[in-house]
């Protein structure tokens, strides 16, 4: 690699160097500059230019949330804004980027009114799909919609279905489905568990559904096994993409009572590569 060159071989004599020696002292500096960032300038001809290869390089990481219901948009760590949050254009420089995309679980039912013996329970909500895709092209004003947490089920009523995330065309990430309403009785009976996302669509390198939640069962009034909701399609069960858990209540007499809410809304990662 050519050495940079003196500031008095650019300059000198200071303050009006001659034109010989500002021609020579540039095409130095030029030989120079091209030694670090290649001909091109572009990053894969900079590494090489260095002596790094042509490995991959990570340039930018986007991840789209939302924030008290609002989508926003970090990028590379930094605070989260709602201005661009709802689309996604790549920079010059990437070559292709990899989706990461988790959606939503569904929220868990409401519980009707019991009497002195009886006892009544909902099952969790599903959780939501997860998946994750790699894609090249023009990759510019993309649509990215972030779905909304299943809600709570109102009183005696079916918990909401986690919202559907996508980007543009190319994924798409349904969420968990919410609960039906509890079920009030006495002795031994059980309530399924609910169903979890589908399959993602336009996922080329990892698809996978949501978790179903888990069978509620109960061997004697005042008994049941498990409330717990469905895991995302990550394997997570307290993070993105869980679903609700179920709602209890009894033995004895009570009022109506609503379920619960998916804790947390879904989640888009967008990693550029050079």
């Amino acid at each position: 690699m050519a050495a940079p060159p003196a500031r008095t071989e650019i300059s000198a004599p200071y303050p009006n160097p001659s034109n010989a020696v500002a021609r020579d002292g540039f095409g130095k500096l030029w030989d120079y500059v091209i030694g670090l960032l290649g001909l091109t300038g572009l990053i894969a001809d900079a590494r090489a230019a260095l002596g790094f290869g042509t490995g991959v390089v990570l340039l930018r990481t986007t991840i789209y949330t939302r924030v008290g219901g609002v989508q926003m948009v970090s990028v590379d760590g930094g605070a989260p804004t709602s201005t661009g949050a709802t689309t996604f254009t790549k920079q010059a420089a990437t070559a292709f980027i990899e989706v990461e995309s988790e959606a939503p679980g569904g929220g868990s039912g409401g519980n009707p009114t019991t009497t002195v013996s009886q006892q009544v329970f909902t099952a969790g909500g599903g959780g939501g799909s997860y998946g994750v895709g790699r894609y090249t092209g023009t990759l510019a004003g993309i649509s990215v919609t972030v779905g909304l947490a299943g809600t709570a089920g109102g009183l005696n009523a079916a918990g909401g279905n986690g919202g559907t995330n996508s980007f543009g065309s190319l994924l798409t990430v349904p969420g968990g489905l919410g609960s039906p309403p509890g079920i009030a009785g006495g002795g031994q009976w059980s309530v399924g568990g609910t169903a979890g996302g589908g399959l993602p669509t336009g996922a080329n390198i990892l698809a996978r559904a949501g978790g179903t939640s888990l069978q509620v069962l109960s061997s004697a009034l005042g008994y049941l096994s498990s409330l717990q909701g469905g895991a995302s399609g990550s394997g997570a069960t307290n993070s993105y993409g869980a679903g609700a858990g179920g709602k209890y209540n009894g033995p004895g007499t009570a009022s109506p009572q609503t379920g619960f809410a998916a804790q947390y809304d879904g989640r888009i990662v967008v990693r550029e590569y050079a």
